[in-house]
């Protein structure tokens, strides 16, 4: 879908109003095509931003786990796992 929207801006939409040979640009063909691009580009940045806290989390728990002794390694690892665990239901609940 992405590649379609990026190739229709290589090849514009021409108008003539007049019939005078006049080239005129449709502007607003170029606005609605804009829109699902940023629309697409918003959505990627949520996904981009939601997989880098998911392995910030991931390396913040293998820093604790190096902190305590190797009995708490397990207690450590599951209160991580809940804590982004509750976190995401959080937070699609309120979003």
């Amino acid at each position: 879908m992405c590649n379609d929207v990026v190739s229709d801006f290589t090849d514009p939409t021409v108008v003539d109003n007049n019939n005078d040979n006049s080239v005129v640009f449709d502007y607003a063909s170029y606005e609605a095509k804009i829109d699902v691009m940023a629309g697409e580009l918003d959505t990627l940045w949520i996904m981009v931003s939601t997989f880098l806290v998911m392995f910030m989390q991931a390396g913040f728990a293998m820093l604790e786990m190096g902190t305590v002794r190797s009995k708490n390694a397990q207690n450590i690892l599951l209160k991580n796992l809940l804590d982004i665990s509750f976190a995401t239901v959080i937070w699609f609940c309120v979003g």
